[in-house]
């Protein structure tokens, strides 16, 4: 059986910012809405995802369910996709959570391939793994419709 949510509002999030994307899961309850660069997650089945150096194209909205923080070495982020339960880990994906997130950046040279909208310039520079501190969106006044 299908069921539709219908979301209120928003609270946008401060872009590339570690501590307020922290904040808002633990203190909403989740999840939050992220923008990812999903280019490289077909092939994904289990594990923790990491990404390298380098430029994204931030171009996949997900849901961040939670997170592991970094203590001695990395810990990951909860993601929740929308590819169906058979891809990854039951259609999630841990991804790494760098100790240095706000530092690990690059630049998005095709924001039209995924956020930008007309008028929106063509490079955006985008931090966190997979580019993921870039755009996030606390969802506000959720109703199940049935």
């Amino acid at each position: 059986k299908n069921h539709r949510i219908n979301m209120e509002s928003y609270t946008v999030l401060p872009s590339n910012k570690l501590n307020p994307l922290q904040e808002a899961l633990v203190n909403s309850g989740g999840p939050i809405a992220v923008s990812v660069d999903a280019s490289n997650w077909f092939m994904y089945s289990q594990g923790i995802y990491t990404d390298g150096s380098g430029d994204f194209t931030v171009n996949h909205a997900v849901t961040l369910m939670g997170y592991k923080a970094p203590e001695f070495s990395s810990g990951w982020w909860l993601i929740k996709n929308s590819w169906g339960s058979y891809w990854g880990e039951s259609g999630h994906i841990r991804i790494e959570f760098k100790p240095n997130e706000e530092q690990h950046c690059g630049w998005d040279y095709n924001t039209h391939e995924g956020l930008a909208c007309d008028g929106d310039p063509d490079k955006a520079w985008v931090c966190g793994t997979c580019g993921m501190l870039y755009d996030s969106v606390i969802p506000r006044g959720l109703h199940l419709v049935k």
